[in-house]
């Protein structure tokens, strides 16, 4: 079987994107941009997000803190 023969479609079978110009053609971008089900990223984050990622990032510091300190307790206390 060569490649043309794996090209072909009988009559039958419904009309599938060609698999020369990919899935990602300007006609699926477009469909899946206009997708009621796809989520949408905003483009300007609310101020909530931001005060969520900052109260996240700050438990995260304090905790590196905290690790560290301890380990400079444990450092001098080994010497």
């Amino acid at each position: 079987m060569t490649d043309n023969d794996t090209l072909k479609r009988s009559p039958t079978t419904p009309s599938t994107p060609s698999l020369r110009a990919g899935a990602n053609s300007k006609k699926f971008k477009r469909h899946n941009e206009e997708s009621p089900t796809k989520i949408r990223q905003r483009r300007e984050p609310l101020a909530e997000d931001i005060t969520r990622k900052y109260l996240i990032m700050k438990m995260e510091q304090q905790r590196m803190q905290e690790t560290i300190d301890f380990l400079e307790l444990e450092r001098t206390f080994n010497k």
